[in-house]
């Protein structure tokens, strides 16, 4: 099962630099070279699917359900990566559409698993997440954007569903990975 989904996961992600260049240049002509994005986009994709797959076992309704949250994570966040490269920007309609997708199977897992706490979890971690954003954003408007703060809540409310200790680690490893970056400014 585990390797169908990582399967699928290439595939699908290595198809993300299409419909990337369809957000970002509608008017142009598909790229005739995008053979090294495709490849890269569908290795990160296959890998990360590998990763989720070994670390979130599927081995009840709600886990499966869990892992195939976490997969549109995945594939959302390949898409908005190489819009944003694209065009520094992250676009409403793909978060929207990732977060109803993932809602709707914390729900169902949720449900399954008689957990209800998990949704409450969810909605706080979303709420802490894109509050402390919309904070950075209002405070400084041109570093972090709008979008940001859509996706920060997006990942903060699966994370929390997932675990503190999940949403503590999403918290904190955007800044550890910035770190070399700002240090060399």
């Amino acid at each position: 099962m585990a390797s169908i989904v990582v399967v699928l996961s290439a595939v699908t992600a290595a198809h993300l630099p299409a419909v990337a260049d369809r957000l970002t240049r509608p008017d142009e002509p598909p790229a005739a070279r995008r053979g090294m994005r495709r490849w890269a986009s569908g290795a990160v994709g296959g890998l990360g699917a590998a990763a989720l797959c070994r670390h979130l076992p599927a081995t009840s309704v709600p886990a499966m359900l869990t892992t195939a949250a976490w997969l549109v994570l995945l594939q959302a966040g390949l898409l908005l990566t190489l819009t944003d490269l694209a065009v520094r920007r992250l676009p409403t309609p793909v978060i929207a559409d990732a977060a109803a997708i993932i809602a709707a199977l914390q729900m169902t897992a949720a449900v399954a698993a008689g957990q209800p706490w998990t949704l409450l979890a969810g909605l706080a971690g979303a709420a802490l997440f894109g509050g402390g954003y919309l904070a950075v954003s209002v405070l400084t408007p041109t570093g972090v954007g709008m979008g940001d703060v859509r996706l920060a809540a997006l990942i903060g409310g699966l994370t929390a569903a997932t675990g503190w200790d999940t949403a503590l680690a999403a918290a904190t490893l955007p800044y550890l990975l910035a770190l070399p970056f700002t240090i060399s400014q």
